[in-house]
């Protein structure tokens, strides 16, 4: 669970969290293969669930990337055990 910065929270399932590390990368591949939607135009990345509502819109910065920042919000392991 993700919280953006206007304050709606928003769920990425199916991911690695590694909550010790600065940076975690989240692949575009691995989003489509999850049936998000991702738009790239005019040099922004537009992020949409799978219901097609938006979970991110970014710019990208100098290095060709885009980086996004989020608040992580509530962290929740279901692992069977």
């Amino acid at each position: 669970m993700i919280k953006l910065k206007d304050g709606i929270h928003r769920f990425i399932g199916n991911v690695y969290y590694k909550p010790t590390v600065k940076s975690n990368i989240l692949s575009l591949e691995q989003l489509l293969e999850k049936r998000y939607e991702i738009k790239l135009k005019d040099h922004t990345l537009t992020l949409l669930d799978t219901k097609g509502v938006m979970i991110a819109k970014v710019v990208m910065i100098n290095n060709r990337m885009f980086l996004l920042n989020i608040e992580i919000d509530m962290f929740t392991c279901m692992c069977e055990g």
